[in-house]
């Protein structure tokens, strides 16, 4: 288990933090008291933010965490599951949450809280998170897979979000079939459309059994489909990995977390689609360690530092 104090990375962390994490099936929130990390993590349906004002009920979940935690004149961080613009601020695709489009959620929220806003995408923030105190700590560069409601990807160089132009690691949107299956985003054979959470919810209504007990049990009509599963996400993986060249692949997220998950053979069938003998030999597969604290502890290292503008933070 991560510790939970202060994490001695070179900059002392922000005071009060707090931090939301939002993903396409939960919403997490969690923070800091002087500089101290608050074990308890509340979590909610992602479903709130689909129905009525998801300004309104975003801001009604900062403000009572931190006043349940006795917080005061605390930032917020925010990850979400968004292409966003260069300057961190504006919401230029969001799949999951169609009623957060377009809005400059950062300039709107610190209206409305007075309050510092840090907005980030919900995978980079848990993989810095990682980087700072779990499976990938100190690591120069690391490759952030994550395998949930979608597939997620993010990519750190010393411990900064590298975006050579906007959107960063759109793993998701990869494609890797030519079968003409549409997207959510509006494009044909992202991986996606072939592997992802939704498919497990479909495939345990199918076969009658409970999404956590999919892997646990021996189903030979589910096993051709699991087979394609792995084999669709480790194409989309071997490309990351074979265009950044990491040192580290962080692969967590709700689909690895299921009980009986066969991770190794995942990790098999990317390493056999990667050039020998590098980066087949070289790149070290590991699990996210810190849980559903990562977002808290990436939050935590993101206001300890001073705002700079996006853009010319990657230049």
């Amino acid at each position: 288990m991560p510790a939970t104090g202060p994490v001695a990375m070179g900059a002392p962390a922000a005071n009060n933090v707090v931090v939301i994490d939002v993903g396409g099936t939960r919403i997490r929130c969690g923070g800091t008291r002087s500089g101290t990390v608050i074990g308890e993590v509340q979590q909610f349906s992602s479903n709130v933010l689909r129905t009525g004002d998801p300004i309104e009920t975003l801001v009604k979940i900062v403000r009572e965490f931190a006043v349940d935690h006795e917080l005061d004149n605390f930032d917020l961080v925010l990850g979400i599951p968004a292409t966003l613009d260069r300057d961190l601020n504006a919401i230029l695709r969001i799949n999951n949450i169609p009623a957060l489009l377009g809005l400059k959620l950062r300039s709107i929220l610190e209206e409305r809280l007075s309050a510092r806003v840090i907005l980030e995408h919900d995978i980079v923030l848990q993989l810095i998170g990682e980087w700072v105190a779990g499976s990938a700590r100190g690591i120069r560069s690391v490759l952030g897979v994550y395998s949930g409601t979608g597939l997620g990807g993010g990519f750190l160089l010393n411990g900064e979000s590298i975006r050579t132009n906007t959107t960063g690691v759109e793993l998701g949107h990869v494609p890797v079939r030519c079968d003409g299956r549409r997207c959510i985003c509006g494009l044909t054979d992202c991986v996606e459309v072939y592997a992802c959470g939704h498919h497990l919810v479909d495939w345990s209504e199918q076969f009658g059994v409970p999404v956590e007990e999919l892997f646990l049990k021996e189903m030979p009509m589910f096993a051709e489909q699991l087979d394609q599963f792995l084999r669709d996400q480790a194409a989309a993986i071997a490309i990351a990995v074979t265009l950044l060249d990491p040192e580290v692949v962080v692969i967590g997220g709700g689909v690895i977390a299921l009980p009986g998950f066969p991770l190794e053979k995942m990790i098999a069938l990317i390493r056999a689609r990667l050039q020998s003998p590098e980066p087949a030999n070289s790149a070290k597969f590991v699990r996210t360690a810190l849980g559903e604290l990562a977002a808290v502890y990436g939050g935590m290292h993101l206001a300890s530092k001073p705002r700079e503008p996006a853009a010319l933070a990657n230049p």
